[in-house]
Protein backbone atom coordinates (compact mmCIF):
# COMPACT_ATOMS: atom_id res chain seq x y z
CA UNK A 1 0.00 0.00 0.00
CA UNK A 2 2.78 2.49 0.87
CA UNK A 3 4.47 1.84 -2.47
CA UNK A 4 1.32 2.89 -4.33
CA UNK A 5 0.95 6.05 -2.21
CA UNK A 6 4.59 6.97 -2.83
CA UNK A 7 4.17 6.36 -6.57
CA UNK A 8 1.03 8.52 -6.69
CA UNK A 9 2.62 11.36 -4.70
CA UNK A 10 5.73 11.23 -6.90
CA UNK A 11 3.59 11.38 -10.05
CA UNK A 12 1.71 14.43 -8.72
CA UNK A 13 4.97 16.17 -7.78
CA UNK A 14 6.31 15.48 -11.28
CA UNK A 15 3.17 16.93 -12.89
CA UNK A 16 3.34 20.08 -10.78
CA UNK A 17 7.12 20.39 -11.20
CA UNK A 18 6.82 20.14 -14.97
CA UNK A 19 4.08 22.79 -14.92
CA UNK A 20 6.38 25.13 -12.97
CA UNK A 21 9.28 24.41 -15.31
CA UNK A 22 7.17 25.22 -18.39
CA UNK A 23 6.06 28.47 -16.76
CA UNK A 24 9.59 29.31 -15.63
CA UNK A 25 11.17 28.72 -18.99
CA UNK A 26 8.76 31.16 -20.64
CA UNK A 27 8.70 33.85 -17.95
CA UNK A 28 11.87 35.61 -17.01
CA UNK A 29 12.75 39.11 -15.95
CA UNK A 30 15.98 40.86 -16.76
CA UNK A 31 17.14 42.73 -13.66
CA UNK A 32 19.73 45.49 -13.72
CA UNK A 33 19.27 47.55 -10.57
CA UNK A 34 17.80 47.52 -7.09
CA UNK A 35 14.75 49.59 -8.06
CA UNK A 36 13.57 46.72 -10.27
CA UNK A 37 13.07 44.57 -7.18
CA UNK A 38 9.72 46.37 -6.81
CA UNK A 39 8.42 44.24 -9.72
CA UNK A 40 8.93 41.07 -7.67
CA UNK A 41 6.12 39.99 -5.32
CA UNK A 42 6.58 39.86 -1.56
CA UNK A 43 4.72 36.55 -1.42
CA UNK A 44 6.37 33.17 -1.02
CA UNK A 45 7.57 30.94 -3.81
CA UNK A 46 10.43 29.38 -5.70
CA UNK A 47 12.97 31.48 -7.57
CA UNK A 48 15.83 31.03 -10.01
CA UNK A 49 18.80 33.31 -10.75
CA UNK A 50 20.55 33.15 -14.10
CA UNK A 51 23.37 35.09 -15.72
CA UNK A 52 25.55 35.24 -18.78
CA UNK A 53 28.60 35.78 -16.52
CA UNK A 54 31.07 32.94 -17.04
CA UNK A 55 31.84 30.97 -13.89
CA UNK A 56 35.54 31.80 -14.14
CA UNK A 57 34.76 35.53 -13.86
CA UNK A 58 33.39 35.15 -10.33
CA UNK A 59 35.86 36.00 -7.56
CA UNK A 60 37.22 32.52 -6.86
CA UNK A 61 38.20 33.36 -3.27
CA UNK A 62 34.69 34.52 -2.41
CA UNK A 63 32.66 32.04 -4.44
CA UNK A 64 34.66 28.82 -4.34
CA UNK A 65 33.27 27.98 -0.89
CA UNK A 66 29.73 28.53 -2.22
CA UNK A 67 30.10 26.19 -5.18
CA UNK A 68 28.73 22.70 -5.46
CA UNK A 69 31.69 20.76 -6.83
CA UNK A 70 30.40 17.19 -6.71
CA UNK A 71 27.33 16.04 -8.53
CA UNK A 72 24.56 14.84 -6.20
CA UNK A 73 23.29 11.34 -6.96
CA UNK A 74 21.01 11.09 -9.99
CA UNK A 75 21.47 14.69 -11.14
CA UNK A 76 23.93 16.98 -12.91
CA UNK A 77 25.53 20.33 -12.13
CA UNK A 78 24.25 23.09 -14.43
CA UNK A 79 27.13 24.57 -16.40
CA UNK A 80 27.28 27.37 -18.90
CA UNK A 81 26.91 25.99 -22.39
CA UNK A 82 28.80 27.93 -25.04
CA UNK A 83 25.62 27.89 -27.15
CA UNK A 84 23.53 29.43 -24.35
CA UNK A 85 23.65 33.08 -23.41
CA UNK A 86 22.78 32.45 -19.78
CA UNK A 87 22.59 29.62 -17.27
CA UNK A 88 20.97 29.18 -13.87
CA UNK A 89 23.46 29.64 -11.04
CA UNK A 90 21.04 29.43 -8.11
CA UNK A 91 17.53 28.35 -7.21
CA UNK A 92 15.77 28.52 -3.90
CA UNK A 93 12.58 29.06 -1.97
CA UNK A 94 11.48 31.83 0.37
CA UNK A 95 8.47 33.30 2.13
CA UNK A 96 9.25 36.75 0.66
CA UNK A 97 10.60 36.52 -2.89
CA UNK A 98 11.51 40.21 -3.24
CA UNK A 99 13.51 40.24 -0.02
CA UNK A 100 15.40 37.04 -0.82
CA UNK A 101 16.30 38.00 -4.37
CA UNK A 102 17.51 41.37 -3.04
CA UNK A 103 19.78 39.52 -0.61
CA UNK A 104 21.33 37.51 -3.42
CA UNK A 105 21.65 40.16 -6.13
CA UNK A 106 22.17 43.37 -4.14
CA UNK A 107 23.72 42.02 -0.91
CA UNK A 108 20.80 43.23 1.19
CA UNK A 109 20.22 42.02 4.73
CA UNK A 110 22.53 40.91 7.50
CA UNK A 111 26.08 39.96 6.55
CA UNK A 112 25.67 36.51 8.14
CA UNK A 113 22.62 35.66 6.01
CA UNK A 114 23.42 32.80 3.63
CA UNK A 115 23.29 34.40 0.19
CA UNK A 116 25.24 34.97 -2.98
CA UNK A 117 25.86 38.54 -1.81
CA UNK A 118 26.37 39.99 -5.28
CA UNK A 119 25.89 43.61 -6.23
CA UNK A 120 24.96 43.17 -9.88
CA UNK A 121 24.87 46.87 -10.73
CA UNK A 122 28.57 47.19 -9.86
CA UNK A 123 31.75 45.94 -11.48
CA UNK A 124 32.39 43.17 -12.48
CA UNK A 125 28.79 41.93 -12.40
CA UNK A 126 27.31 44.85 -14.34
CA UNK A 127 29.17 43.71 -17.45
CA UNK A 128 26.74 40.78 -17.75
CA UNK A 129 23.02 40.22 -18.01
CA UNK A 130 21.11 38.90 -14.98
CA UNK A 131 17.75 37.16 -15.07
CA UNK A 132 15.31 36.05 -12.43
CA UNK A 133 12.31 33.78 -12.52
CA UNK A 134 9.83 33.02 -9.81
CA UNK A 135 6.73 30.97 -9.20
CA UNK A 136 4.48 31.94 -6.32
CA UNK A 137 3.68 29.12 -3.86
CA UNK A 138 2.45 29.94 -0.38
CA UNK A 139 2.80 26.46 1.13
CA UNK A 140 6.30 26.04 2.59
CA UNK A 141 6.29 22.24 2.26
CA UNK A 142 5.32 22.41 -1.41
CA UNK A 143 7.92 25.14 -2.06
CA UNK A 144 10.65 22.97 -0.60
CA UNK A 145 9.46 19.92 -2.52
CA UNK A 146 9.55 21.91 -5.78
CA UNK A 147 13.01 23.32 -5.06
CA UNK A 148 14.53 19.87 -4.61
CA UNK A 149 12.42 18.39 -7.44
CA UNK A 150 13.87 21.00 -9.81
CA UNK A 151 17.44 20.29 -8.75
CA UNK A 152 17.07 16.53 -9.23
CA UNK A 153 14.96 16.56 -12.38
CA UNK A 154 16.35 19.61 -14.23
CA UNK A 155 19.82 20.23 -12.77
CA UNK A 156 21.73 21.43 -9.75
CA UNK A 157 22.82 25.09 -9.92
CA UNK A 158 26.51 25.50 -9.23
CA UNK A 159 26.04 27.86 -6.25
CA UNK A 160 23.52 25.63 -4.45
CA UNK A 161 25.62 23.76 -1.90
CA UNK A 162 22.89 21.50 -0.47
Amino acid sequence: MDDQIIKTVTEHIDVFGNKIEQFRSKNMMIIKNEAELEKIPTSGGCYWIATAMPIDKFDSEKFEKKMRLNTPMRTKIIKQDLDDKYYIIYNGTEGNLRKRIGQHLFNQGHEKTGKLGLVIDQDPYNKYEWYIYWYEIDDVILRNAMEIWWRYRIGWPVFCKR
